[in-house]
């Protein structure tokens, strides 16, 4: 089982502002869906909640504390523990939020972020990792455009 964690991360940390992503790069959404098409994706409900439906050609799984049913075309756990038992075996995706990468950051074997060059003001940021235990496989600088205004660059990194 690979433990992926997905995110478009400010250079200041933040990943979002009020159950909302901040900016729109058409190129990071493209990255977002090729790397977690046909794989299981994990998420907490207020992600699920912000996105309004689930992810088309995904295992999409919602964790929460709270939830008694499965959103319609999801499937429903209680824990990262618990998504991590039923999912073993399979190439899990965390596609966020911000308190789930923090409790599931300790599990994963890869981050790929879409590491944008800029700072924004937000409420949730993905979790500050230790770059030692980190070893960057590859970096692609994006092309600004029209559909991508802002400086961003797609990174990979590996456990060390």
């Amino acid at each position: 089982m690979t433990v992926t964690l997905i995110a478009a991360v400010a250079s200041n940390g933040v990943i979002g502002n009020n159950n909302e992503l901040i900016w729109r790069l058409s190129a990071d959404m493209k990255f977002f869906k090729q790397q977690t098409i046909g794989k299981p994706v994990l998420m907490g409900r207020k992600t699920f909640e912000s996105l309004g439906k689930p992810l088309k050609d995904r295992t999409n799984i919602v964790m929460s504390r709270t939830l008694k049913e499965a959103p319609d075309g999801c499937e429903l756990v209680g824990s990262l523990d618990e998504a991590l038992s039923r999912y073993a075996g399979e190439p899990l995706m965390i596609i966020g939020g911000a308190e789930i990468y923090a409790q599931s950051l300790k599990h994963a074997d890869r981050l790929l972020l879409t590491e944008i060059g800029q700072s924004f003001k937000g409420d949730a940021y993905f979790p500050s990792f230790d770059r030692g235990e980190w070893k960057l496989v590859s970096r692609t600088e994006g092309q600004q455009d029209d559909k991508n205004a802002l400086p961003y660059a797609f990174c990979a990194y590996e456990r060390a």
